[in-house]
């Protein structure tokens, strides 16, 4: 439940309070690849779901998805591999996608 939901404060009930709902269930697979042993590039990878999450359970409903396209837009990015919108990339991000994309070589 959104916290503008549980304050029962209507008039800012929108669109935004199911993307809270759905952030929330996207934290269940985030919990779950915290108790498990991964490679670093699947922790980049969680970090761009946690990421989601987060920004779809903001408080603030101003600071969440505009609307569901939005937030699936960056579900699709994630799942594709790709960079998110909520997540801005670090260079070690780039560098790591860049060494893992590279095959090496063969003897």
């Amino acid at each position: 439940m959104s916290p503008e939901q549980s304050r029962g404060d209507v008039a800012h009930i929108d669109e935004r309070s199911d993307i809270f709902s759905l952030g929330a269930l996207l934290q269940i697979p985030v919990c779950v690849s915290r108790n498990a042993s991964q490679s670093e590039r699947d922790m980049a990878a969680d970090k761009a779901l946690e990421a989601i999450s987060a920004k779809a359970t903001e408080t603030d409903p101003g600071k969440r998805y505009a609307d569901v396209t939005e937030l699936s837009a960056d579900v699709s990015r994630y799942l594709d591999g790709l960079p998110v919108s909520a997540r801005k990339e670090t260079i070690f991000d780039k560098a790591a996608a860049s060494t893992a994309a590279t095959p090496s070589p063969s003897c």
